[in-house]
């Protein structure tokens, strides 16, 4: 089965939207500028992936990564795929911080959002960034990340600049989380604002 993306103009943004695959329950909508570019996607019967980089980089060198993931018929709580990911981090970090999860509902389903920084990792001499957005919904289990890959930092520092830090909370707050509406219209929703 082929995976189509829609592309719409909302705002000036270009908003990609990952369309439902059988027993799905929840699309998303990505605010991205004309400035990114799909690098990689793929579709399996029960996973799919986007993996969206600024226009003159790739998904072998990149320095900022938007991923959209999807998994049929995963449905762990958020707090836990976090955990996983935070596990696989550790692993190869070197000045590794956890930002604290929050956690919430957002169109009924649990939400986390939350950031690790991996100040070196084992696997390249770069540091990188990661804020994750996870909704466990009721067929599936929904991802958008956000990366920042550059020099290495410290344990406790942040990498981003503060307009990036601003350009990321605005960037979290405009992903949109979409279910069929009564009228069969998508109805779609923000991340509350954190």
């Amino acid at each position: 089965m082929t995976l189509f993306f829609r592309i719409a103009i909302l705002g000036g943004l270009l908003a990609f939207a990952a369309p439902g695959f059988a027993a799905t329950d929840i699309d998303m909508t990505l605010p991205l500028t004309d400035a990114w570019k799909i690098g990689h996607q793929q579709q399996t019967k029960t996973q799919r992936i986007m993996e969206i980089v600024p226009k003159e980089e790739s998904v072998e060198k990149w320095t900022q990564m938007v991923t959209y993931l999807s998994t049929k018929d995963v449905t762990s709580k958020p707090q836990e795929i976090f955990g996983l990911m935070r596990r696989q981090f550790e692993k190869i970090c070197t000045a590794m911080s956890v930002e604290e999860p929050k956690t919430f509902q957002v169109a009924g389903f649990d939400a986390l959002i939350a950031s690790i920084g991996c100040g070196k990792s084992s696997a390249q001499a770069e540091g990188e960034y990661t804020t994750f957005f996870i909704v466990t919904g009721k067929k599936g289990l929904y991802q958008v990340s956000r990366a920042w890959k550059g020099k290495p930092f410290g344990k406790d520092e942040n990498p981003l600049t503060p307009a990036q830090k601003a350009e990321w909370k605005i960037f979290f707050e405009s992903v949109g989380i979409c279910t069929a509406g009564k009228d069969g219209k998508p109805d779609c929703v923000n991340i509350p604002k954190q």
